[in-house]
């Protein structure tokens, strides 16, 4: 028991030892946390003040050697702050920032990061798309006559979300009264522009006229 205890106490005097003279700071007022595009659908981005780090530490450490200046600004150069998850986040989450830079530093620098969880707030809701939305901003056009009709969809301009699908039509010739398939497939952009679909593809069906 003695011997346990003794190597104890030597632990926390090493453990003293080494953070005695150490210069810590909390990083959090140099940090700031933007959330950007739609709820369930946000990016965390992370910035840095390294501008402000580089003088709130300057008034810290007091530097005047040049090659510890050089050290200083090679660190601060390094230093990084990671948000996870980073997207796919939804209002509400919690967010972890991970800070990394060198821990062994000669300058006996420890930086730390106070509040290393963020709340997710601020993305704005997204717009589910209905099937009928989907394709109410077409219509197919038909040349040629019965039953050697072609088919070829129109967009038409001043719909948004045509613009965000990719339609199609097989290519063949119809005849009046036939049932035509219309598939729609989202384009890459979609959930950027505030919408989802909760299919990969759409398919709608009408009678060529």
């Amino acid at each position: 028991m003695k011997r346990y205890l003794t190597i104890l106490f030597i632990s926390v005097i090493l453990i003293l030892l080494t953070a005695c003279g150490k210069n810590t700071y909390e990083i959090d007022k140099e940090i700031r946390v933007d959330f950007e595009g739609y709820d369930e659908y946000g990016k965390a981005r992370v910035h840095v003040d390294k501008d402000g780090l580089f003088s709130a530490l300057n008034e810290i450490m007091k530097l005047k050697d040049r090659s510890e200046v050089v050290e200083f600004e090679s660190l601060l150069s390094d230093l990084d702050v990671q948000a996870t998850p980073n997207k796919n986040v939804k209002n509400g989450d919690k967010v972890d920032l991970e800070l990394t830079y060198d821990e062994d530093n000669s300058l006996k620098l420890d930086l730390k990061l106070k509040n290393p969880k963020v709340t997710v707030e601020d993305l704005e809701p997204i717009k589910a798309l209905s099937k009928e939305e989907i394709f109410a901003g077409i219509d197919i056009q038909y040349e040629g006559t019965s039953p050697f009709l072609s088919a070829k969809v129109i967009e038409n301009s001043s719909s948004e979300v045509s613009s965000l699908f990719n339609y199609s039509i097989p290519e063949q010739r119809f005849k009046i009264d036939e049932e035509i398939q219309v598939t729609a497939e989202p384009k890459s952009d979609l959930i950027a522009s505030g919408y989802k679909a909760d299919a990969r593809f759409y398919k709608f069906n009408q009678s060529v006229q």
